[in-house]
């Protein structure tokens, strides 16, 4: 049995995934306000965010999404 994936079993990132995998259908949550639930500054939440998108289990919000 392989061990666990490093991706998605490293603390905060898992910590990610379950906050934004709470929210409702369609729902975005605020960059500051998911940083805040953590108590993550934003270069730590930028890393582990970039790291969520290059393995394709998170998606951005566009530009446009991001202003509502």
């Amino acid at each position: 049995m392989e061990g666990p994936d490093e991706i998605i079993h490293q603390s905060t990132r898992l910590r990610i995934a379950a906050t934004l995998n709470a929210l409702p259908s369609g729902e975005l949550m605020e960059f500051g306000k998911l940083k805040s639930i953590l108590g993550a500054t934003d270069g730590n939440m930028a890393t582990h965010l970039a790291a969520l998108e290059n393995c394709l289990l998170y998606t951005s919000p566009s530009p446009r999404d991001r202003t509502r």
